[in-house]
């Protein structure tokens, strides 16, 4: 072991850097501790990412206040944590070949011209949403965690604060729902699941957060949940549209 630590230059102590945290080894990285690394991120339950997923099913609400008080070492960061959600949706769609917004321009009769188009169109639309969801599922974030300072004025958050909590539950919500699409191909539409963690899962994390339990804030979350998706729905389409009609030169 070196004398100093080979990130920060400060002198060293023990096996771990007292200034970066930064651990005392300089032996050439080798698969071995590649494999180890893996095995113990993915694998060991006492890691971090293990842990937040527990407390996002457990008590989601907690988790987000835990982490915006202060309270993050034990906890695996919201924006890595929804890119780490993000990339396990991206396995499943690859491994079964599922297309969240399908739209078959099948059965359009040959010569209605303003017909074919708009299902091109669709089509069009439907590959660059399923291309750039990772991207387009960051405007949900936004447009949720503005809904929420309106729905939950009394609340001394901020929009930013907001987010930390909706990063933790969308990515949940996209694991959740990710190993269903495996279903897809024997038929079963996976997006009864989908639907299912939009009520269920997704209001349950907002109460939890804003610590609300009754029948009425549960009608409530449920709203802000719909109102959030539809405008992201809306607003994302709207953009992929606009862009494809600006590429075109504004023809349809």
């Amino acid at each position: 072991m070196g004398d100093t630590c080979s990130n920060c230059n400060q002198q060293l102590g023990g096996d771990f850097c007292s200034f970066c945290g930064q651990r005392n080894n300089t032996k050439r990285i080798s698969t071995k501790q590649i494999a180890t690394d893996i095995f113990n991120n993915l694998f060991n339950v006492d890691s971090p990412i293990w842990a937040t997923l527990r407390m996002t099913i457990v008590n989601p609400g907690l988790l987000s206040r835990n982490y915006i008080s202060g309270k993050r070492k034990c906890y695996f960061h919201p924006v890595r944590y929804f890119v780490i959600a993000m990339a396990l949706y991206y396995l499943f769609v690859w491994l079964f070949d599922y297309n969240p917004v399908n739209v078959s321009i099948s059965g359009v009769e040959e010569g209605d011209g303003f017909q074919q188009n708009a299902h091109e169109l669709g089509l069009r639309v439907s590959n660059i949403i399923r291309k750039n969801i990772n991207i387009l599922m960051f405007v949900w974030i936004v447009m949720i965690s503005v809904l929420d300072r309106l729905f939950y004025r009394k609340h001394d958050l901020n929009i930013a604060e907001r987010s930390i909590h909706y990063f933790y539950t969308l990515g949940t919500y996209t694991i959740l729902f990710s190993p269903f699409i495996a279903f897809d191909s024997l038929g079963f539409s996976p997006d009864y699941i989908r639907i299912a963690c939009l009520l269920i899962y997704l209001p349950y994390s907002i109460m939890s957060f804003h610590q609300k339990r009754s029948i009425l804030h549960y009608l409530k979350a449920i709203l802000l949940v719909i109102i959030s998706f539809m405008l992201y729905v809306v607003a994302i389409s709207a953009l992929v549209v606009a862009g494809i009609f600006i590429s075109n030169g504004f023809h349809f």
